[in-house]
């Protein structure tokens, strides 16, 4: 079944409590680098304090022994996920992968393939010629292929990526719609129903949550469209 994340999407501590202690039916988070680069650690330790699951949204990207010392940086915090760009290469990938394997550490290492504010257009602008659903499963069979256990995608790429590397290969997905609010700023978004018919496995949300007059009855709303209330 999948699962509601929450991003965490706000400037600090303050304004991140009310949307973990006032919405008993989330219990997974992600910290991107907004909320992380001004708490720090501190804001993993309140959270798993609450008993929530962490996804550390950092997208590491750098030559490979940079990266294995930024995983070994956080890797025993608690997390439960933590994201590196696959655009890194191999030896970025299978670093970061290691590293956190000699922690001892049940973290899973997730990959960004595409973001999802990019289109065709902007791939070309930087000398990309390929389609961002042709970028995103030559990117996620790279990183299955040096021990990721999922990506980060649009939930239009997840069914496609499952059937070019496994059906256990996680999918997290950003880009989804729910109704008729605006897309903001992504560009290959799916509604929530059609996000998990397409093989998403953990859906995540942050503007239309946290944007919303009543962010609980929203949180109920999307979780009873996951089929999961």
């Amino acid at each position: 079944m999948s699962e509601l994340i929450l991003a965490l999407d706000v400037e600090n501590l303050e304004q991140a409590k009310p949307f973990v202690e006032e919405i008993p039916e989330l219990d997974f988070y992600k910290v991107g680098l907004q909320l992380f680069l001004k708490e720090g650690l501190g804001i993993i330790e309140y959270l798993k304090q609450k008993d929530k699951k962490v996804f550390l949204d950092l997208k590491f990207h750098d030559i490979p022994n940079t990266v294995g010392e930024a995983v070994k940086q956080v890797i025993n915090s608690g997390i439960d996920v933590l994201n590196i760009h696959i655009s890194g290469g191999s030896e970025m990938i299978k670093k970061a992968v290691e590293t956190a394997k000699s922690q001892n550490t049940d973290t899973k290492i997730i990959g960004v393939t595409v973001l999802t504010s990019l289109d065709k257009n902007n791939l070309t602008d930087i000398g990309i010629n390929l389609s961002p659903e042709e970028m995103v499963i030559k990117l996620a069979k790279l990183g299955y292929q040096n021990g990721l256990d999922g990506v980060v995608c649009s939930p239009l790429e997840a069914g496609k990526i499952k059937q070019n590397t496994s059906e256990k290969f996680l999918t997290f997905t950003p880009g989804i719609t729910i109704d008729s609010i605006k897309r903001d700023d992504q560009k290959r978004t799916l509604s929530v129903k059609e996000a998990i018919k397409e093989g998403s496995d953990f859906l995540i949300v942050g503007r239309p949550i946290r944007n919303s007059s009543n962010p609980q009855d929203t949180v109920k709303n999307i979780l009873s469209l996951m089929g999961n209330q």
